[in-house]
């Protein structure tokens, strides 16, 4: 009975002993794991930052401080062209120049250089600015006369234009595509047509050797006529995007213009300044 009593004593004694030691580890042990679980955050946050520091290392200075299009939907954009303009040549300056010169019908054929401004007005539509140029020169020398000593007589005939215009742009699909708030990405291509309206200044000179059909004589001279005149402008293209802020386009631009020839060739009424250009060129957007 006393065995039974002590051990029934040692049994109770034990076992709040034995609890109170599981209560005891139980909590070390969730201490250990919370405290595991703070260490583990605060690692995974540290190498959050850390990722997070890396990604703003890597993005370009401008687009970190979002001035660049990549953050925003671009509002402009310019472009340089540059191409082959074919001129129409249909006045009676140029009928006059082929029958007497050695001028074919292409010999008024020119380089042509352009540059466009453009601001987004709505989802396709763009207004903008237009300056094109066009230069052109040829050597060439009287047909069916020759001078005292039988050669050639020659000179050199120039005639370069600058026009201003400005333009209503539509465009056929949507420029790109906005991700939410924060990124802005341009259609792969873009199809497009334009209208414009402006001025164009024409400098027309023959430098050289010149008869006299009254008298026979061949004498050196400069020949001049130069003018403004309206203009008006048809042109449909395709911007090919190379990178988010540059795009390569290829462009068929037509002008229609003509304007009153002065000085020397008076006489001659008017010039014909129309012609169809084929420019390539590239865009850049901001």
């Amino acid at each position: 009975m006393r065995v039974f009593e002590l051990d029934a004593r040692l049994y109770t004694d034990w076992i709040p002993e034995l609890w109170l030691g599981r209560r005891t580890k139980m909590t070390n042990d969730s201490r250990l794991a919370s405290s595991g679980t703070r260490r583990s955050a605060i690692t995974a946050r540290a190498l959050a930052s850390a990722i997070l520091v890396g990604l703003v290392a890597a993005v370009p200075a401008g687009a970190q401080t979002g001035n660049g299009f990549l953050f925003h939907e671009p509002n402009a954009t310019f472009s340089f062209r540059v191409g082959y303009s074919r001129a129409n040549a249909a006045s009676d300056l140029f009928a006059l120049q082929q029958k007497q010169l050695t001028i074919g019908p292409r010999g008024f054929d020119a380089l042509s250089l352009g540059a466009d401004l453009g601001f987004t007005v709505s989802r396709r539509l763009d207004v903008g600015v237009s300056v094109d140029g066009t230069t052109r020169s040829h050597g060439s020398e009287y047909r069916d006369w020759l001078d005292n000593n039988n050669l050639p007589i020659k000179q050199t005939t120039s005639l370069s234009t600058f026009g201003v215009t400005t333009n209503l742009k539509y465009n056929f699909r949507d420029r790109g595509r906005a991700i939410s708030n924060f990124a802005w990405i341009p259609s792969h291509y873009v199809p497009y047509i334009g209208v414009g309206a402006g001025v164009i200044r024409y400098d027309f000179t023959q430098k050289g050797d010149f008869i006299d059909f009254q008298t026979n004589v061949v004498n050196s001279d400069q020949l001049n006529a130069s003018n403004w005149g309206a203009m008006a402008q048809v042109f449909s293209g395709v911007s090919y995007t190379l990178s988010p802020r540059y795009s390569l386009l290829t462009e068929a631009r037509y002008t229609l213009s003509s304007a009153t020839l002065n000085k020397d060739y008076i006489e001659l009424g008017r010039i014909d300044l129309s012609g169809l250009s084929l420019n390539v060129g590239t865009s850049i957007r901001f």
